[in-house]
């Protein structure tokens, strides 16, 4: 966010006051975690993944990453003895601009879901234009604690199919847009226990922001949606979703 010339230190403290509970911050690279958690490990309310986005996929190292990510993680407790590093992800295949990479996503996808189990974490899926592929990967691999299908994409017709394999449907601000007539289908038949919202900042900004920066700040416009497609209170969706957040990133009760 802040190499959007976004103010992230007021974006926190706003956050934290307005009663925000939790805030992700994802990794996308097997080095990423400590400068993370230098910048951002004192806000009381965040939490991290470590992982190797798809598209960073052919720095892959399949030991040294490996090592990395096991580091990262197995030193991920706060002066107060809080567990901050929370998921493996973003992991998962994008084949979007096509599949020149494939061999390297495939290979670091499948090392990190191996990693989840052994470590007994949930992961955090990217899915681009490669849902059958992520999904008979996730079949083949798939870690105990289960996961979340990040900024979902695929038609309703496969949230069962995640859902049945231990994974929480997450939804961002581009639910809101006027073409994702599929996304909205998708989100009416999510289990209430396994839906989840999130603002992928600073990208996929909801209506009315689009086109600005995201943040936290934005995801009520989210799940205000969300509620109006569901037929649901706005409060009791947001607290569904505050449970599931805990539930699957096994945060504790604040």
């Amino acid at each position: 966010m802040e190499q959007k010339g976004l103010p992230v230190d007021q974006i926190l403290r706003e956050c934290v006051a307005s009663g925000l509970q939790h805030i992700i911050d994802i990794g996308i690279s097997s080095d990423d975690l400590p400068a993370r958690r230098e910048r951002f490990g004192a806000c009381p309310i965040v939490r991290f993944t470590a992982g190797v986005h798809p598209m960073n996929a052919t720095s892959w190292d399949d030991s040294a990453s490996i090592m990395a990510l096991s580091n990262a993680t197995s030193s991920s407790a706060t002066p107060s003895g809080v567990v901050d590093a929370v998921a493996i992800g973003e992991t998962g295949l994008d084949w979007y601009r096509g599949r020149e990479t494939a061999d390297a996503q495939v290979c670091a996808f499948e090392a990190q879901l191996h990693l989840a189990c052994r470590l007994g974490l949930p992961v955090v899926i990217h899915n681009r234009d490669a849902t059958s592929d992520v999904y008979h990967t996730l079949r083949k691999i798939t870690p105990p604690a289960g996961g979340v299908m990040h900024c979902y994409s695929a038609s309703a017709e496969w949230v069962a199919r995640f859902v049945d394999l231990g994974f929480w449907i997450s939804f961002a601000g581009n639910i809101t847009y006027k073409s994702a007539t599929g996304l909205r289908d998708a989100a009416r038949i999510v289990p209430a226990d396994r839906i989840l919202s999130e603002t992928d900042a600073p990208f996929l900004s909801p209506i009315p922001a689009r086109g600005k920066p995201n943040h936290p700040g934005y995801i009520a416009h989210t799940i205000r949606l969300l509620a109006e497609i569901r037929d649901t209170p706005v409060e009791a969706l947001t607290e569904t979703i505050a449970t599931n957040t805990r539930a699957v990133f096994r945060l504790g009760t604040t």
